[in-house]
């Protein structure tokens, strides 16, 4: 985490950032936030760990953890509702690539900048596990209906949709 705070530090750092992974956030200021994830909670547990103090442990790691960085352990992740629409983006000189999708993605009006980003999302929806290629094709029909009122809306045609997901 020390060589990634010492990379930020640079404004110039900050700036190629913005530049290569938010083009449209350039003019916003960057607070870049860190996070370890490393070991189990019951090395923290009295009864569990394998440490002689676990006490001492828990607050040897709380006083290692600085300003914008936070320390988890793996079993104390979970999941979270609203990740079942995130997606695995990468970004080149040619734009942004689509990568990975979860098997629970929903398509809906919120996602507009996705679309307007992504022209199609085959190649990364081949890739997705747990779903069939039913769902695939409703998938990115789906996805290029909202692409398709992306654009009318910011041609200045507004379509008025109701919030939320489509009740896949």
């Amino acid at each position: 985490m020390i060589e990634w705070k010492v990379w930020f530090f640079k404004p110039e750092n900050q700036s190629i950032f913005l530049k290569t992974y938010a083009p449209d956030f350039t003019c916003r200021a960057l607070e870049p936030q860190y996070v370890l994830i490393y070991g189990r909670d019951a090395e923290f547990r009295p009864a569990e760990s394998p440490h002689t103090d676990s006490a001492y442990m828990r607050a040897k790691r709380n006083f290692m953890v600085r300003d914008n960085e936070h320390f988890y352990t793996f079993d104390s992740l979970k999941p979270v509702a609203e990740a079942r629409d995130y997606g695995t983006l990468t970004r080149s000189v040619r734009g942004w690539n689509l990568k990975a999708l979860p098997p629970t993605f929903t398509t809906h009006p919120m996602m507009r900048d996705l679309f307007a980003a992504i022209a199609r999302p085959e190649a990364a929806l081949a890739k997705v596990p747990l779903i069939d290629d039913v769902r695939r094709a409703y998938v990115a029909e789906r996805w290029a209906h909202w692409r398709t009122q992306t654009r009318r809306d910011r041609q200045g045609e507004i379509t008025v949709t109701a919030m939320g997901g489509e009740g896949e």
